[in-house]
């Protein structure tokens, strides 16, 4: 939206907006405070408007013929002049808005927006007490509502400081951090007999665990992303030798920047369940910018993180069995078989579990590297 300005038409005061390729007409009014954009889009002022767009969902902007869109100006404020920049994180957080005046408990909120990118079984598993926390029908239907769920749903990547963060696996986090517990992951799970995989916090499996465990079975499996192809090397070397532009490649693609950033602003969020997650969600990403851009230096003070053995190897046991529980929530049961037939390292050639082990190994080293000398 090029930067509205107000206008006066007939003694009514209106924000006059140029659309941009992209723009929707539900974000425009909800930026203003309005729900019902359809209210608006039909009134007089727009008649110019809905010549040139009669399908508002389908919005092609034209250099030759792109009339303004006309959203009346709350009493009170008409005359002013009204220059904004309408960004992405801004857009976003007047979605949240939105939804606040239908739900009045934060951490509900929370979970209605956390099971917009990640919901299922598995999450049920990780987050179980919010595993019946759902947006009711007579609220998720209405007409604003819906709009509101389309764009949440469309724009998990957000732009904040030049570099994107996944919200998706915020919410998740942050999600978990309301209901923290300990998991324990058993055979029931994937109908094969193993043992029990414990795992300390649900808070590091809903983020940065659970994304390094699958940096390690995508390595192991030798996925696309790692640019190599299937069955190029033999096993022994999968198991024994380090890969570094595989290992990279997988790492970027599992456990991507954007990923990572989202995951680690979860665990340093200073939520506060009696206050307005919109209030929260704009004091971080858009007006308060020192938090967002400690982000990192918060993160190892919380965890204490150093690059010692002393340090990685209980993270090692958190990312191992969080490897295998991807493992076997993504269809890799042969990986989970193979691994607890065999436990520990061979003797003449490598196991199954050997490579797990090793690779884990690999991934910490270069999660904590990264962790060490990152900035925001």
């Amino acid at each position: 939206m090029l930067e509205p300005t107000s206008e006066m038409i007939g003694n009514s005061g209106y924000y006059g907006c140029t659309l941009e390729q992209g723009d929707s007409l539900a974000a425009i009014c909800l930026y203003y405070g309005y729900g019902d954009w359809r209210s608006i889009y039909c009134l007089p002022a727009n008649q110019a408007f809905r010549q040139a767009y009669p399908d508002p969902l389908r919005i092609q902007v034209s250099l030759t013929n792109n009339p303004r869109f006309y959203v009346p100006i709350p009493t009170g404020s008409s005359g002013q002049q009204a220059i904004i920049s309408l960004g992405q994180l801004e857009t976003y957080c007047r979605q949240i808005e939105a939804l606040e005046r239908a739900v009045s408990d934060t951490r509900t909120l929370v979970t209605y927006i956390r099971k917009l990118y990640y919901t299922g079984g598995g999450w049920d598993l990780i987050i179980p007490r919010a595993s019946s926390i759902n947006m009711p029908a007579s609220i998720r239907n209405r007409p604003d509502i819906a709009l509101t769920l389309t764009y949440l749903t469309e724009n998990q990547d957000l732009s904040a400081d030049g570099r994107f963060v996944d919200i998706g696996h915020f919410f998740a986090g942050l999600d978990a951090k309301n209901y923290q517990q300990r998991l324990e992951l058993g055979p029931s799970i994937w109908g094969i007999t193993i043992s029990v995989i414990r795992l300390r916090s649900n808070v590091e499996v809903a983020t940065w665990v659970e994304d390094l465990g699958s940096v390690v079975v995508e390595y192991y499996n030798e996925t696309p992303c790692s640019g190599r192809p299937r069955g190029r090397r033999s096993f022994r070397d999968m198991a024994m030798v380090r890969d570094d532009t595989a290992l990279r490649a997988c790492y970027n693609n599992w456990a991507s920047g954007a990923d990572m950033r989202g995951n680690i602003d979860a665990c340093v969020f200073p939520f506060n369940a009696s206050q307005r997650l919109s209030q929260q969600f704009r004091s971080y990403y858009i007006t308060n910018q020192d938090p967002r851009r400690q982000r990192f230096v918060q993160f190892r003070q919380q965890l204490n993180m150093s690059n010692s053995d002393s340090w990685k190897n209980p993270v090692k046991t958190e990312v191992f069995n969080g490897a295998i529980a991807y493992a076997g929530g993504t269809g890799r049961r042969l990986d989970v078989i193979n691994i607890y037939s065999d436990p520990g390292p061979g003797i003449l050639v490598p196991t199954f579990w050997e490579a797990y082990n090793n690779i884990t190994g690999w991934v910490v080293d270069m999660f904590v590297n990264r962790m060490m000398s990152a900035t925001f």
